[in-house]
């Protein structure tokens, strides 16, 4: 999970934005690894942005992952996690 919210965390500055997680999830709708029940960003932010500070800390975050299969969303074939972790973080 670490992984994952490092990918997420675009700026590194140890919060997820919500542009940050709408990226996320656009790249998986993009490569075809999004869920049609995946929930909405705007719902995601408003069930974990606990503190409601626009944001999600890796707390929020650890928290969110235990509803939301950030593992089953993320796999890919082999070498391209890499790849999309690298385009993930070169923006």
């Amino acid at each position: 999970m670490d992984m994952i919210y490092q990918i997420l965390d675009l700026n590194n500055d140890g919060r997820i934005s919500q542009k940050e997680l709408s990226i996320f999830v656009r790249r998986l709708e993009v490569l075809g690894k999004l869920p049609a029940e995946f929930p909405t960003v705007a719902s995601l932010m408003a069930e974990f942005d606990t503190n409601k500070d626009g944001s999600i800390s890796k707390a929020e975050f650890m928290n969110m992952a235990s509803y939301v299969d950030f593992r089953s969303v993320t796999k890919m074939p082999e070498g391209l996690t890499t790849t999309v972790a690298g385009n993930l973080t070169s923006r």
